[in-house]
């Protein structure tokens, strides 16, 4: 008989974030249009309305490479490690980085997002926070050691979040998320 998966999920609140850019020339014409109904960037470029008439069909439009979802290191966000209905590992979000901590608990590296400097663009990242299942990684190696997981931590900004995992040094893969946008940011560079 097969053994059961192993599941990692991610509870809490999370973002999902895109790295965009927009040539200077459109985005001055962009910030007129900004200034002149007094809007904010947060409103207009989740606004469809005002990217179709710049020449964008969506925000994912403006970025340059796919979005990303990540759980935020925060005490209230929870990853929970199963097997069928038998959890092996729960703990806060915030244990990854060891700040809670005396000594550090998990195999985390932190590295902190940069922009790659371009001329002529003006560089952003749009984030919409989110909350419920910001993520569900599946497992089929056996046996299992917890202690085999590695975990990255982002730091954007103020911003910490845990953007991947792996397993003996094999990236996994987000494989379902669960959750409502409630509300949104812009990170310019």
């Amino acid at each position: 008989m097969q053994p059961h998966p192993i599941y990692i999920n991610l509870f809490g609140t999370g973002l999902r974030y895109w790295q965009c850019e927009i040539p200077l020339e459109l985005f001055e014409e962009m910030q007129q249009f900004r200034l002149a109904r007094n809007e904010q960037w947060e409103n207009l470029l989740f606004d469809f309305g005002f990217l179709e008439r710049f020449g964008y069909k969506h925000w994912s439009d403006l970025s340059t490479e796919k979005e990303h979802v990540g759980l935020l290191v925060d005490p209230m966000n929870k990853i929970e490690i199963k097997q069928a209905q038998r959890i092996i590992s729960r703990f806060q979000a915030s244990e990854l980085t060891g700040d809670d901590t005396l000594f550090q608990l998990h195999n985390t590296a932190i590295t902190t997002f940069t922009f790659q400097k371009k001329e002529d663009v003006k560089q952003f990242v749009l984030v919409h926070f989110e909350k419920g299942l910001i993520g569900k990684f599946q497992l089929d190696n056996h046996p299992f050691d917890v202690q085999n997981l590695s975990y990255e931590v982002k730091q954007l900004n103020k911003l910490h979040f845990l953007a991947e995992i792996s397993y003996q040094n094999e990236l996994l893969r987000n494989r379902r998320t669960d959750s409502v946008t409630v509300s949104s940011l812009i990170i310019w560079s």
